[in-house]
């Protein structure tokens, strides 16, 4: 849900700053009723050129998703949500815009409020359509390495948290369906470490356990977890 006045101080900042894409940032509640906000700079942002990109490869909270943003017409153009595709698709969407080097506007000022539900997809029962995190990964390394070579360095840390946000999904699933994927993904979380840019304090406590070979613990007990709450 859009806060009030919202659309106006992204209409506004996107006129003041003369830019292209005005961001602002989204507060989380979830189903037990905590509040989330993610952070942003204390005092507003301007990338340019492809800064924009080089922050999306770093996975600023900014880029994750097409939400809390206000995006001029002729920045979209023809770019659309990919069909078929259920995860990170917004993220891609937003990558999609910053391929073509925006000048954005980001904003550490509350413009939507997200209720988590327990039945949206990162919540629901594990399926196939997880692996669009890796098919979007994917997608991103190819056009970087073709259009932005400079770039290219950046997206192994792209791929590094393609891995992780996908076995944080695998470790909700029962049974052991997707071992070979889980031990292809710690493979390669561990091939690429070095590349590994931290954009929060999740990020460092979940790269810590895949890198330290505690995912099988924490599998277990995120089980023994769920079972005890019914």
């Amino acid at each position: 849900m859009l806060l009030p006045d919202a659309l106006e101080f992204l209409y506004r900042s996107l006129m003041r700053e003369q830019c292209d894409i005005a961001v602002g940032k989204k507060i989380t509640f979830s189903p037990d009723g905590s509040e989330t906000a993610g952070v942003y700079p204390n005092k507003k942002e301007i990338w340019n050129g492809t800064e924009g990109l080089r922050h999306s490869l770093e996975d600023h909270l900014a880029t994750y998703a097409a939400w809390g943003k206000l995006y001029k017409k002729e920045w979209i153009g023809e770019t659309r949500f990919v069909q078929g595709r259920q995860m990170h698709e917004d993220s891609y969407f937003v990558f999609q815009c910053l391929l073509k080097q925006p000048k954005v506007a980001v904003f550490d000022v509350p413009v939507l409020r997200y209720r988590l539900s327990e039945n949206s997809i990162s919540r629901s029962p594990v399926s196939e359509r997880v692996f669009d995190i890796l098919y979007f990964a994917k997608q991103k390394k190819k056009e970087i390495e073709e259009k932005f070579p400079e770039l290219t360095p950046l997206t192994y840390n792209l791929m590094v948290k393609a891995d992780m946000a996908l076995l944080r999904n695998l470790a909700r699933a029962r049974g052991n369906q997707y071992r070979k994927d889980e031990n292809a993904c710690i493979r390669r979380i561990l091939q690429w470490k070095a590349y590994f840019i931290p954009a929060t304090a999740a990020d460092e406590k979940w790269f810590f356990i895949l890198t330290h070979h505690l995912y099988r613990p924490y599998k277990l007990a995120y089980r023994l977890k769920r079972v005890c709450r019914g």
